[in-house]
């Protein structure tokens, strides 16, 4: 016999009973409690907006900033004051504007202060950071340097290039790419380091150029007029790390002094049996002044054109 019923039922068979029996089954329906969605509140701080997002400036510029604090209804929270951290030596802020004082890549962190009459969503304060990328400032002069003596022929002289700004300031050696060329590399060529060496004789502008601006030194350069060089000073014994001082002087066929013949020096070293075969020397040779830091045999070599001493 077939029930028409809107229970299901669940058929089970009882032991020493040949009768089945029926039972309903019973479904209730589930309830899911959800909570409501809290309420946004107006005045409390729930993000930090920046003007701009991201700074680009040159070193000496000034970029003005503004932040805003806004609540969840993006409506900004009057009153709120702000904390400024950074490099304070690569980047400051003042009356509402970014200083750029060194070249770099920064960033600022800016945080709502803390007060009596702020609140916030969270245990920290509302914090956005900003990158700070410092520029140089544009290059205005390029100065060459050479180290003391004439350019004659055969002879080098190293050169020096510093690019100067328009407030007078000189960029870091190691911030300024250089490059250095001859008007004539015939009488005069120069390497990517400023050497340069004279090949014959004749008229010869250096240039080094920097950023599109350039400096330049012109040279006349004369036949080599030495012919003996000897060297003075230092001592048949010293200690390591002793000072010596040598001198190192030129002479023309005539006997006569050459006082403005650039001077290159050099040294070879043979290192105490104490100290090793593979042991360097560190020997410190410039401008004819000589530390030997470790124990041996050193020979100090002075280099003026075709001549050596």
């Amino acid at each position: 016999m077939n029930h028409c019923s809107p229970f299901p039922f669940a058929r089970s068979k009882l032991e020493g009973a040949s009768a089945i029996s029926w039972r309903p089954l019973l479904f209730f329906p589930i309830g899911v409690l959800l909570a409501a969605p809290l309420a946004a509140k107006e005045g409390v701080v729930a993000q930090l907006e920046v003007e701009p997002a991201e700074i680009r400036m040159a070193t000496g510029e000034e970029v003005p900033i503004t932040v805003r604090a806004l609540d969840e209804l993006g409506n900004e929270v009057d009153g709120a004051r702000f904390r400024f951290g950074g490099p304070v030596q690569d980047v400051r802020v003042a009356d509402g504007r970014v200083l750029g004082l060194r070249a770099g890549e920064h960033e600022l962190s800016i945080s709502l202060f803390p007060g009596p009459d702020v609140e916030w969503h969270g245990e920290d304060p509302p914090t956005i950071h900003v990158p700070v990328q410092v520029g140089w400032p544009s290059v205005e002069e390029v100065r060459i340097d050479a180290r003391p003596g004439r350019l004659y022929e055969g002879t080098s002289l190293a050169h020096e290039a510093a690019a100067i700004h328009p407030d007078g300031s000189v960029r870091p050696p190691d911030a300024a790419e250089v490059r250095w060329s001859s008007s004539d590399p015939s009488v005069a060529r120069v390497d990517r380091f400023g050497h340069v060496t004279a090949e014959g004789t004749g008229s010869v502008e250096i240039v080094a150029e920097v950023e599109g601006t350039e400096g330049r030194v012109r040279y006349e350069v004369e036949p080599f007029p030495a012919e003996r060089l000897v060297i003075d000073g230092g001592a048949e014994q010293a200690r390591a790390g002793d000072v010596l001082q040598f001198t190192a002087r030129a002479y023309g066929a005539d006997g006569e002094e050459v006082d403005d013949l650039p001077i290159r020096w050099s040294h070879t070293f043979i290192p105490h049996d104490s100290v090793g075969p593979h042991a360097g020397g560190s020997g410190l040779t410039g401008d004819g002044s000589f530390v030997g830091e470790l124990p041996g045999r050193y020979t100090v070599i002075a280099h003026a054109g075709r001549l050596t001493a």
